[in-house]
């Protein structure tokens, strides 16, 4: 099985095993999203502040997140050069699938509406923030532990 430098280096299988658990969890969060974006008369739990705009938050938020697992390489050495791609391409990514859902809402007898693409881009930057310093510490802590 090798030693944790091995099973924890770019390439190694704890890597591949969190690249695709975020690739297949922003694949069905992908999914919920289409499927309530485009239809009609959902309601919005009332603990969501700002109720629809906060549900497009919230959900932009966690999309964008899961791309940036799927996209990033969790690597301490040189991380911000080499992620600076993978936090882009997840953000943009994220918006440009609530641009496109906008779009098609009114062919499902929903309109488009210009705050939720606010919310939606908002979002998708807020979430490719949180994944790029959450795998940042997480690769900090793991740094740590291997020179302790």
């Amino acid at each position: 099985m090798g030693n944790a430098k091995t099973r924890l280096r770019p390439g190694g299988y704890v890597s591949k095993v969190i690249k695709i658990i975020g690739s297949v969890l922003s694949i069905l969060c992908l999914g919920a999203i289409v499927l309530l974006s485009l239809k009609r008369n959902v309601s919005i739990p009332d603990f969501v502040v700002g109720a629809d705009k906060g549900a497009h938050l919230i959900a932009y938020t966690a999309l964008s997140f899961l791309f940036f697992i799927s996209f990033c390489y969790p690597v301490c050495r040189r991380f911000f050069k080499r992620n600076i791609l993978a936090f882009l391409s997840a953000a943009m990514l994220s918006f440009v699938v609530g641009y496109a859902i906008e779009l098609c809402q009114p062919a499902f007898g929903r309109a488009f509406e210009l705050y939720d693409l606010f919310a939606d881009g908002i979002g998708s930057v807020a979430g490719s923030l949180l994944g790029f310093f959450c795998v940042f510490f997480i690769c900090l802590i793991e740094r740590h532990r291997h020179h302790v």
